[in-house]
């Protein structure tokens, strides 16, 4: 089964230059990130859709997402913790009510554009006084090319599109961002569920990080 990675962020508009004033999203926000991912490996082609409800709280280290993706016609829904004050990583299968616990000793990468990032350009939704300004980027983080777009203003993601290989394995994502709203509203969804608290610790896995957020997969 085709692995999601969460918390991603990655309209190409005129000629890219380098980024004047890199952005990075507020120390802490929620909202819902909807993903199509489409691989193919030897010619076979895989898709996937993933919902997920996203919490990320820089402030006090923390990421948390509640995933629900549907792959050949199968669903998963799975819950993700990140404790970056504790080092460990918590993932409940909602659909077994199994829990994996695991080390994580990696940083916490804060949301932001990175200095390599090329800007391609500004542009707007909306029409006459209703508009949203927001601003293009290209970054480049092998494997992956990513587009991504953040609003002009608080630099709030909108959309990501990334393509590359993971070894024979060629991946294309496209993922949009709704109904973000700044601060964590309910800090109990950094609680792991209580399977988690009977689960055995497992040593640290090497990760990967992939997108804008820095997020370990």
């Amino acid at each position: 089964m085709m692995k999601i990675a969460l918390f991603a962020l990655f309209v190409a508009l005129t000629a890219a230059g380098p980024v004047a004033d890199p952005c990075c999203t507020p120390d802490q926000w929620e909202g819902i990130a909807g993903s199509i991912v489409g691989s193919v490996t030897n010619g076979k082609s895989t898709s996937a859709q993933s919902t997920t409800l996203m919490s990320y709280d820089f402030t006090d280290m923390m990421l948390a997402s509640d995933t629900t993706t549907m792959v050949d016609g199968m669903t998963f829904k799975n819950k993700t913790i990140i404790d970056y004050n504790k080092k460990l990583m918590y993932n409940f299968n909602e659909m077994s009510g199994v829990c994996d616990v695991m080390e994580f000793d990696q940083p916490f990468q804060k949301a932001c554009v990175p200095d390599n990032a090329k800007e391609l350009g500004n542009f707007y939704y909306g029409a006459g006084d209703n508009m949203l300004q927001a601003t293009s980027y290209m970054i480049q983080q092998d494997p992956f090319t990513a587009y991504v777009s953040m609003t002009t203003t608080g630099c709030i993601p909108i959309t990501e599109i990334a393509y590359g290989d993971l070894g024979t394995t060629a991946v294309m994502t496209t993922t949009g961002f709704v109904n973000i709203t700044p601060g964590i509203k309910d800090k109990s969804v950094f609680t792991p569920p209580s399977a988690c608290a009977q689960a055995k610790v497992q040593d640290a896995k090497k990760s990967t990080t992939r997108g804008m957020l820095g997020l370990h997969v």
